[in-house]
């Protein structure tokens, strides 16, 4: 969708582009198997310390470890 409008007497024309579903749609699907994955990766790994477990996390998914934290409390 395209909106004109004038700014300081000049024609601006902006290209508005409507969200792209198929793109979030996939977004949330990689949300959801990166829970699943550290939900499975703690359980297998209960063995070891909590620590351990989170640091090795955060060196395969390369996020935080407030990040997977806040995954694990929900």
């Amino acid at each position: 969708m395209n909106i004109t409008f004038l700014y300081d007497f000049k024609k601006v024309e902006y290209t508005i582009t409507p969200y792209n579903t198929a793109a979030m749609k996939r977004s949330k699907e990689l949300l959801d198997k990166r829970k699943k994955f550290i939900h499975n990766y703690v359980e297998d790994n209960s063995a070891k310390q909590m620590k351990v477990i989170i640091n090795e996390l955060v060196d395969r998914l390369f996020i935080s470890e407030k990040t997977i934290y806040n995954i694990l409390k929900q």
